[in-house]
């Protein structure tokens, strides 16, 4: 079985901002000198005045206090230190002046690690406008960054509240997100868990108020080289216009009962999804699962992304990619999907009268081996041995989406019929609106790839790490290159951490590598390769005895 490359930028001088992005380079607006503030948890002090790293604030709460942040500032956490507080800020920048919260110093991220309670959240900040956030480890929390809430206690009208917009997130690391669970048709699945008033889901990262029922919330959000994994789910968008996410990954978002998707949007207007990795997006969630969840969209575009091995479970779908109802103008185009339990992209109608999906474009695509659960397992109510790798469901009522699933190409796996068709419906023919045509079927998933080759992740086989004798670490990597691209420069290849009990020193570091300054506890590493295009990652667990 073909396994996926997960994409992961790193802390890396060589890897710069995506054009227009903020932060980048930009002429700067006129106004007042911008000011640095430092906060170490190990070398602070909120008697400080915070204003240079060798005098920093202390905690997250000095930084809430302060509250005078002005266009252009910035608020600066310290490389290799801890915090256990949550950190709630209102920051609005100007063009060419974002307010940036991000790192100083060296070593792994600042890291925000909560309790591991389903309330708890890392940041939330409201109504921001030109902001970054960059270059820092969240974990161990009901969810991770939201951006767009606002206080529960808020007497507003959330529908007359203008958009807030501008903001950049890059090189984000979320982990660990658990306990909250969407609250489906006023049936909570287990707990009615809240976090600040929230309850969609435990992502790593939030963008907009899901409190709103029409209108816009946030616009322009570029999103890159993120990862969110090892989390119930990864990211939520609502109604956001203008989203670029490119370049992040999601693995192992399968925590029992609470992972229904790794990527949730609803209501975004003008977005494209590229270089993603999707893998093991979702797992065993009341409602149905799967991978990329996609509602009442507008022009949406998902490039260049693998959406790869969704579990079986006991849930319904299992699914790659999901279309709940009423969006228009979606493409998907030279991604690849694999291993998937149930279909590789399913369009479903939601049975309380919503619309159906249309204009819908999925083209040059890879299919490989989906619907990968059992023979005979039921999905929906139908035999699953009769359900082709992109389906409409009957669920819903007149389920008919309108569009074209043209020129892909396909191997049905273990499980499905040898010559079943790409697309397949469980409507009436003649009510079926996807015209299915140009896709080709091949024998093997070596043929599929031969047949259409593209820009393909670097495939890491190895990842490991041990405690040597001595009391260092050495971590090793292997690293194959499928991509036909001769173009391309050779993959860089590096270890970083992400927490642990002390911070280690590296002595080399490569595809092998060394530490030492290792002490007892558990650790977490991450293995980063990145080529120019990909940036794929494995996380690797350490414990020191």
């Amino acid at each position: 079985m073909i396994t996926a490359a997960l994409m992961l930028a790193a802390t890396h001088p060589g890897v710069p901002p995506l054009p227009g992005l903020a932060g980048g380079p930009s002429a700067a607006a006129a106004g007042p000198a911008p000011v640095e503030y430092y906060v170490s948890s190990s070398t602070g002090d909120d008697a400080n005045p915070g204003t240079s790293p060798e005098r920093p604030w202390q905690t997250l709460a000095r930084v809430m206090e302060h509250r005078d942040f002005a266009p252009g500032d910035a608020i600066l956490l310290r490389r290799g230190d801890t915090w256990n507080e949550r950190l709630r800020l209102t920051l609005r920048g100007e063009e060419g002046r974002p307010i940036r919260l991000g790192a100083y110093g060296e070593g792994p991220r600042p890291h925000i690690r909560r309790n591991g309670h389903h309330s708890e959240w890392c940041i939330i900040l409201d109504d921001p406008w030109h902001i970054v956030v960059e270059d820092l480890t969240l974990s161990h929390a009901g969810a991770g960054l939201w951006v767009g809430g606002r206080p529960r206690d808020m007497q507003y009208d959330p529908q007359s509240v203008p958009p807030s917009g501008h903001v950049t997130i890059r090189r984000l690391v979320t982990l660990e997100m658990d306990g909250l669970y969407a609250h489906i048709g006023g049936r909570p699945h287990q707990s009615p868990n809240r976090a600040e008033g929230y309850n969609d889901g435990s992502y790593g990262i939030v963008i907009g108020d899901y409190r709103r029922t029409h209108g816009l919330t946030i616009e322009r959000v570029r999103i890159e080289d993120c990862e969110m994994s090892r989390s119930a789910a990864g990211l939520e968008m609502r109604r956001v216009r203008d989203v670029r996410v490119h370049r992040c990954v999601f693995r192992d978002n399968t925590k029992p009962d609470h992972s229904w998707n790794s990527i949730f949007i609803a209501g975004l207007e003008q977005a494209v999804f590229e270089r993603l990795i999707i893998d093991r997006g979702a797992h065993s969630a009341q409602f149905g699962t799967t991978a990329f969840f996609l509602a009442n969209d507008t022009n949406v575009t998902i490039r260049g992304s693998w959406i790869i091995n969704t579990p079986e479970s006991s849930s319904n779908d299992r699914a790659g990619m999901s279309w709940e109802h009423s969006g228009a103008g979606y493409v998907v185009e030279r991604c690849t999907f694999i291993n998937n339990a149930g279909a590789a992209i399913q369009f479903l109608r939601n049975p309380g009268g919503r619309s159906d999906t249309t204009g819908i474009r999925v083209e040059g695509n890879r299919f490989v081996a989906n619907q990968a659960a059992p023979p005979g397992h039921n999905l929906r109510g139908r035999n699953h041995s009769q359900l082709g790798q992109v389906m409409a469901s009957s669920w819903g009522r007149n389920n008919r989406p309108e569009g074209a699933i043209v020129n892909n190409v396909f191997f049905n796996g273990p499980g499905v019929p040898r010559d079943l068709p790409l697309v397949t419906c469980g409507i009436e023919e003649q009510e079926l609106k996807l015209k299915a045509e140009g896709n080709v079927r091949k024998e093997s998933a070596e043929a599929v790839f031969e047949a259409l080759p593209l820009d393909d992740p670097p495939q890491i086989t190895q990842a490991q790490a041990e405690v040597r004798e001595d009391g260092s670490a050495r971590f090793r990597a292997t690293v194959g290159l499928t991509d036909t691209d001769t173009d391309k420069r050779p993959p860089q290849v590096f270890w970083e951490q992400i927490y642990g009990p002390s911070v280690v020193a590296w002595q080399k570091n490569g595809a092998d590598a060394t530490c030492t300054g290792l002490v007892a506890g558990e650790y977490l590493f991450r293995l980063v390769v990145e080529d120019g295009t990909w940036l794929e990652t494995r996380l690797v667990d350490l414990a020191v005895q």
